[in-house]
């Protein structure tokens, strides 16, 4: 919808309230998070034994070698901002009628825009496998020497698993401000059509997540084509 003031006969005072949507490609932010699921399947089992003779003393034994398995989850959460944003927009126009059906137009827009979520998207790979092995040597007349922990042999990269909640990145929610300009035109036609186009940009406050500026999308040039019927 558009409300129009007539200050004098080519000069007029134009609002234009409106809303657009966006739909945003996803740009991966910097960043993911790394956590572990270990399995309650960890297993200690001789894999090799051989007897070691020595001829030139009375020490020989046995050279034992242990492998140890286990079962993991990795669990990989990566982030990314895109996705569908909505703004309210009111620009307020100066409009100059410059022939009988054409105006040109220039002025202030205000917008209202919904702040930049965060895509968060959580990769489990399941059951992945881990080996490992150890050796012990003992004279034969010794007991047989206890094969080492399990958690001593088979070790994880990053964090035990961590609530769902714990996110690396957060955008607070709620609308923020926006000031820009726009220049236009317009042309009248069957009596009570109308026919505007018009290039709006904003300038948006940098928030800058991961090394990407979330809201770089509010501060691009846009172009609105609106098809209007006057009713007064």
């Amino acid at each position: 919808p558009s409300v129009q003031y007539n200050l004098g006969k080519k000069l007029s005072l134009v609002a234009q309230p409106s809303m657009r949507t966006m739909v945003v490609s996803l740009h991966a932010l910097s960043g993911n998070q790394t956590y572990y699921s270990v399995h309650n399947d960890g297993t200690v089992a001789i894999s090799d034994s051989t007897f070691v003779p020595f001829t030139d003393s009375s020490l020989y034994g046995w050279w034992r070698t242990y492998k140890y398995t286990q079962t993991h989850d990795s669990i990989v959460r990566t982030y990314a901002s895109g996705g569908t944003y909505t703004s309210f927009e009111l620009p307020l126009n100066l409009k100059l009628r410059v022939m009988p059906h054409l105006s040109v137009s220039a002025g202030l827009t205000i917008g209202f825009n919904a702040r930049t979520g965060i895509n968060v998207k959580t990769n489990v790979y399941r059951n992945i496998m881990k080996v490992g092995y150890d050796s012990t040597f003992a004279p034969s007349y010794d007991p047989t020497p206890a094969p080492k922990a399990l958690s001593q042999i088979i070790t994880y990269d990053g964090m035990s698993q961590v609530p769902v909640t714990n996110s690396l990145y957060s955008v607070p929610p709620g609308f923020f401000m926006t000031w820009g300009y726009n220049l236009g035109v317009s042309y009248d036609f069957l009596g009570r059509f109308k026919l505007d186009a018009s290039a709006q940009k904003a300038a948006a406050p940098s928030n800058v997540i991961g090394g990407y500026n979330v809201n770089a999308i509010f501060d691009d040039w846009y172009f609105r084509l609106m098809l209007g019927y006057r009713i007064f």
